[in-house]
């Protein structure tokens, strides 16, 4: 009898630090998803990069994709699934935010899953040199063109 009662406390146990660790690691925020593109490119990503680095910092953020061109900025990011009710504050609280600090910048940020797909699209484009400014302006234009009307 106590050899049974020796197997259940230890199943408990075991159990109940299964559950802690599962909770600690839904807890833990800093494996956000965004790839820097680099700099040897006839594309200038700099202030993409820096967005990136901004945005990094929102424990809300699972996810960042970002591309520039000289005039316009757009930014695409996902969030946590358990933040989504509050996801149109988020988005708004984030555009101004980049709008601050890209002042000559036309910033546009999306939350809409498409657009998270197109812009990593556009960045392993640019990365990749498949990409010329010319190309990427028209591309930008469209997605801007279909965030507009998705709102």
């Amino acid at each position: 009898m106590s050899g049974y009662r020796l197997i259940i406390m230890i199943g408990l146990i075991l159990f109940l630090t299964s559950c802690s660790t599962m909770d600690n690691s839904t807890t833990q925020e800093d494996g956000i998803n965004l790839s820097y593109i680099t700099s040897n490119h006839t594309i200038d990503q700099h202030a993409s990069n820096k967005a990136k680095e901004m945005l990094r910092k929102h424990n809300t953020i699972t996810s960042i994709h970002a591309v520039n061109t000289d005039q316009k900025m757009l930014i695409a990011v996902e969030v946590h699934h358990r933040h989504r009710f509050r996801l149109a504050n988020i988005r708004k609280d984030l555009q101004k935010e980049m709008v601050k600090a890209f002042p000559d910048k036309e910033v546009e940020l999306s939350t809409d899953k498409k657009v998270v797909i197109e812009l990593n699209r556009l960045e392993k484009s640019i990365d990749s040199n498949e990409m010329n400014k010319k190309k990427l302006k028209m591309e930008m234009n469209q997605l801007i063109k279909l965030m507009h009307e998705q709102t």
